[in-house]
């Protein structure tokens, strides 16, 4: 039987941005590859690409949280925050504001907590860069960007694991830390739609 490290390793996503013909895969948890339909980088502009790049980026994440969950069904990690630091924690990495740059500084991926995104692109670059330069500086800006990303939630994780005890908390405060959560996942919940195949429900990963 596969580990849990293998089996999250073997994941394989692809999405196709709605009313495009843009589609992106995301593999073995760090790779991200951009596919256009035959002469379709033809008709882009930046604009086009930037909105086509951050639906791409919401659909990706849904569906990985997904697989994810699938992938750890028949284990025992626990995936809901169990107590206050949990929900703490929670909140806090869902403001984690991170940024990935391709190479040619012409890509410019951020977001907030993997819910928002957005996308910048040099004006010129559909005119200066092949398909092909552009699908590669696009996958190395998001790579970055995920990267970025799980360096500060890993920031945030130590800081709250080598806390001996967690802040005093306010029942206003963890109501608040839920409500903005469950927010989070009714809004997640909204992006998987005929480009994502069917899954089961939303989950919160575990916190450690």
């Amino acid at each position: 039987m596969q580990d849990l490290a293998e089996r999250l390793d073997n994941i394989r996503i692809r999405v196709r941005a709605p009313g495009t013909e843009v589609e992106a895969e995301f593999t073995r948890r760090t790779d991200f590859a951009l596919f256009f339909e035959e002469g379709a980088y033809a008709f882009v502009d930046e604009a086009i690409l930037e909105r086509t790049l951050t639906s791409i980026a919401k659909l990706l994440w849904v569906q990985w949280q997904r697989q994810y969950r699938r992938a750890i069904e028949d284990t025992d990690l626990i995936i809901d925050a169990v107590d206050s630091a949990d929900i703490n924690f929670f909140a806090e990495r869902d403001e984690i504001e991170a940024v990935g740059v391709s190479s040619d500084h012409r890509i410019t991926i951020s977001t907030t907590g993997l819910r928002d995104f957005s996308v910048h692109i040099k004006p010129g670059t559909v005119r200066e860069l092949t398909e092909r330069r552009f699908s590669i500086s696009a996958a190395a800006a998001a790579k970055r960007l995920l990267q970025d990303y799980q360096e500060k939630v890993e920031e945030v994780k130590q800081r709250y694991q080598n806390s001996a005890e967690p802040g005093p908390d306010t029942i206003s405060s963890l109501a608040k830390a839920h409500l903005a959560r469950l927010e989070v996942e009714q809004r997640q919940q909204t992006l998987c739609d005929d480009n994502c195949e069917p899954r089961s429900k939303g989950f919160h990963e575990r916190a450690w």
